[in-house]
């Protein structure tokens, strides 16, 4: 039974889709540069269009904007046109089939373990790194047996009682207090007598003998509710040492993938730039202001000094980690998940052998895979368009704003990335069909692309639905709860209904590659013939950053297309002008070029709709973890929890819901609902008012 949107607030509509890939990348030989001004190639056309583009969403600006002197001394701002040429050329892209140029084929996502510990039992000890390459771990020194759970608390005042500061991981010393049977199975000292010879991790090279720390900022607690029951783990170092290969590093790498400390280091390398890649984080216990210690950052990264918990078999090092509960590497690379046809032009020498897509004839190419770097060699091809600065019409005065945070994208996420496997899949305990699973791997769905929903009139829809005195803020602004998180960034937008107009131009292109570039320009032009109900219809693209707050979409019209052949350029004094409105045959001659691409092309007929969603406009959201009676809350904003909630796994007594992405449908004109339910958290107490 349908759902009536504007009764519904435990409903909400992901930001993204995907737009499915074709059966395969069509290839041919492209029409080259050398013969592009010959008088008999009349085939080939070169002129210049105009477009015109309008706002329907602010724009987020870039960081350095002001630096790059964006805003000229008359007020009028200018859109590079390499940022212009990358937002047409996705889209291009996803219209009509082009190889997958950004492309990583070795990525490879990392999850936080289930509840379930590293046992001392299956191999698991203590170790300290003593050597390494570039932040690749090559040698550990080892730790004796069991471990000792040492109190954090008591630590940090024993630390004090020295004339110290804060613990650090991978701290060395002497250690004294009494030792018990925890009630965890595990030796617990729940008081530190006194802490000596403090060295802080990588000072001393004869540390046979001393103790040595592990903090981290999964906290292992006493199983009795008790406040204070935080523990970090102590082992005694020895003077055994052992290699660390390759491939645990390349795991440990892989398994710190969506770790909030790489996405910091990521978002904002100054931020480390006055220290080595290890770099110590405060560590706070929750519900408290006390900071207890400090670990390294999960980036990947490991360095001498630094504590961590490795597995053994037959004295090899197999696993590395940083905690008992921590995180782990999936299986199957991003390459065995994708059409093998779809690798970048040029990387690939069966694939190279056919020539170019589409999308790299129009634009170009570039060999990116590196097997000839140091050779002297260099594979590319030069495309034949020119995207010039989107200039605006009149003066352009930047707002400022408090982004609110922007995650980094997460394609470990199975349920939405992965194509859903329909019936359940046989699954072991802790087993979740959202992780990347080995042989046979499941398929990306695609390209993924975000609706367009404006962020402004979702705000004021929702004040005047609830009616409440607290004002409702766009969902890209930053909320009170987020005033110390770092993330959240000042940055400026320019304002909804701005003008800009571009000039591109074209040399020595082919008619279809013409054609296909004034579809991306303005998807009317194919979207209108797909069957569905196009009149009336607003097609827009998103142009700069922010996309899943709705910002950038911007709708561009053609407004001047002045285009010959290139044989009639130097053989007539009237060159025939190009016909460049007639769109009647359009579809049947870029198929002959591009293959099967209008599957992809009805996915897009909606998600590029700015009304796309209809009744649903206003439900955009991040996977929010409290109804619509309270958007942008703390729990509302608290994401994970839906992915914690309905992601499929097999537990002991029960499994997870499983609720992946919505698909969307091949025909246009069929109805479908883009909605998810809300996870609700069940431990709020009913009434309770809005945080």
């Amino acid at each position: 039974m349908a759902v009536n949107a504007s009764k519904s607030r435990d409903r909400f509509v992901n930001p993204y889709s995907f737009v499915p890939f074709p059966r395969l990348v069509e290839r041919r030989e492209p029409p080259g540069h050398d013969r592009a001004h010959t008088a008999g190639d009349a085939a080939l056309y070169s002129g210049r269009i105009t477009v015109e583009w309008q706002l329907l969403t602010p724009l987020l600006l870039p960081s350095s904007w002001s630096d790059e002197r964006w805003l000229d001394s008359a007020g009028r701002l200018s859109l590079p046109g390499s940022a212009m040429k990358g937002a047409l050329r996705s889209l291009h892209e996803a219209m009509f089939g082009g190889c997958l140029r950004i492309f990583d084929g070795d990525f490879v996502p990392g999850y936080r373990d289930p509840a379930q510990g590293r046992a001392v039992s299956d191999g698991w000890r203590l170790a300290v790194v003593t050597d390494s390459n570039a932040g690749r771990p090559t040698k550990v020194r080892l730790c004796d047996g069991d471990p000792i759970w040492v109190d954090a608390t008591s630590l940090l005042d024993a630390y004090r009682k020295a004339g110290l500061d804060l613990p650090t991981s991978g701290d060395t010393f002497e250690i004294e207090g009494g030792a018990i049977e925890g009630t965890v199975g595990r030796k617990e000292m729940p008081r530190v007598r006194s802490v000596n010879d403090i060295a802080a991790g990588g000072e001393r090279r004869d540390d046979a003998g001393r103790s040595v720390v592990l903090i981290t900022d999964a906290a292992v607690r006493r199983l009795r509710r008790e406040p204070r029951g935080c523990f970090w783990a102590v082992g005694t170092l020895t003077d055994q040492m052992r290699d660390v290969g390759s491939e645990p590093a390349r795991r440990f790498w892989q398994a710190c993938e969506g770790s909030n400390d790489r996405r910091e280091l990521l978002r904002n390398t100054e931020r480390w730039a006055d220290k080595p890649w290890a770099v110590k984080v405060p560590w706070q216990q929750a519900g408290r202001d006390v900071v207890l210690g400090q670990r390294f950052g999960a980036t990947g990264y490991l360095h001498p000094g630094e504590a961590i918990w490795i597995k053994l078999t037959d004295g090899i090092v197999e696993e590395l980690s940083l905690a008992q509960i921590w995180r782990h590497s999936g299986k199957g690379a991003l390459k065995t998940r994708i059409p093998p046809s779809f690798v970048p032009c040029l990387t690939d020498a069966a694939e190279q052998a056919k020539g170019l897509c589409l999308s790299c004839e129009v634009f170009g190419a570039a060999d990116t895979s590196g097997v000839d770097s140091g050779k002297g060699r260099n594979v590319g091809y030069a495309g034949h368009v020119r995207i010039g600065s989107a200039c605006s019409e009149g003066v352009v005065k930047p707002v400022p704003v408090r982004l609110a945070p922007l995650g980094m994208p997460r394609p470990g996420a199975g349920i939405f990335y992965l194509r859903d496997p329909g019936a359940r899949p046989n699954l072991e305990v802790n087993e979740s069909p959202t992780e990347w699973e080995g042989s046979p791997a499941r398929q990306v769905r695609g390209r993924k692309y975000y609706w367009h929903g404006d962020p402004d009139a979702q705000a004021e829809y929702w004040q005047a639905e609830l009616g409440t005195r607290a004002s409702v803020r766009p969902r890209h602004e930053a909320r009170p709860h987020h005033l110390n998180n770092k993330l959240a960034t000042p940055r400026d937008l320019v304002p909804t209904g701005t003008r800009f107009t571009q000039t591109i131009t074209v040399d020595g292109i082919t008619e279809e590659g013409l054609r296909s570039l004034l579809a991306a320009i303005d998807p009317y032009r194919i979207l209108q013939r797909l069957g569905a109900d196009a009149a009336g219809r607003t097609y827009a693209t998103h142009l700069g950053g922010g996309k899943p707050f709705g910002l950038g979409s911007a709708a561009a019209e053609v407004t001047s297309c002045v285009i010959t052949s290139v044989a009639e350029r130097y053989t007539s004094a009237a060159p025939t002008a190009f016909d460049w409105s007639s769109t009647t045959t359009e579809i049947a001659q870029l198929s002959q070029r591009a293959g099967r691409f209008l599957r992809a092309c009805a996915s897009l007929s909606r998600i590029l709709d700015v009304d796309g969603l209809g009744e649903w406009r206003h439900h955009v959201s991040y996977p929010p973890a409290a109804t619509w009676d309270e958007p942008g809350s703390r729990t509302f904003d608290q994401n994970y929890r839906y992915f914690a909630k309905n992601d499929g796994r097999r537990l002991e007594t029960f499994t997870r819901d499983w609720r992946p992405l919505p698909v969307l449908p091949d025909d246009p004109a069929s109805t479908f609902d883009p909605t998810l339910p809300v996870a609700v958290d069940q431990r709020r107490q009913p009434g309770r008012r809005p945080r």
